[in-house]
């Protein structure tokens, strides 16, 4: 299974997931896996809501085994015990193939990332007033740069 945002699966028809990938227009890159699946196994939230971005979550289910390697490793997801971390002050890595800038006209070819820190739920909330309900995390930009246009479902 993958988790991505729900807005970036609502819809589709079918998807190409890039695993151990960096370099998006090299099909024979090393340890790299491109597995495609059809709409048939792509899960939105169901209460997923696009006006209020509230349970932005989507699961696709692949169709075959993932290889792991040293590029391709499962996520570490929190215990079912009931207490999550806010992460706030923790510094996490954004990454994706978005525009690397705000007059780039198409994505990147290579995969970039970043470490940002995780804001407090209040700054949040302030900042884009009334939107952010205690189910979202907010990163903050550093120097300048942050996530763009085409990151979206990535990974933090």
């Amino acid at each position: 299974w993958v988790v991505t945002a729900a807005h970036c699966a609502d819809g589709a028809d079918g998807v190409t997931v890039y695993l151990g990938a960096t370099d998006i227009k090299n099909d024979n890159e090393k340890g790299q896996q491109r597995i495609y699946t059809s709409k048939a196994n792509i899960v939105v939230h169901a209460n997923w809501d696009a006006s209020t971005l509230s349970n932005d979550i989507s699961l696709i289910k692949l169709p075959v085994a993932v290889e792991f390697n040293d590029l391709i490793q499962p996520a570490t997801l929190p215990k079912m015990d009931g207490k999550y971390s806010t992460y706030e002050g923790d510094m996490v890595w954004a990454s994706g193939w978005g525009r690397d800038s705000d007059a780039a006209t198409s994505v990147s070819q290579f995969l970039r990332y970043i470490e940002v820190p995780v804001l407090k739920q209040s700054t949040c909330k302030t900042y884009y007033l009334g939107t952010v309900t205690d189910k979202m995390i907010c990163i903050k930009s550093v120097d300048k740069k942050s996530t763009c246009n085409g990151d979206r479902g990535g990974p933090l």
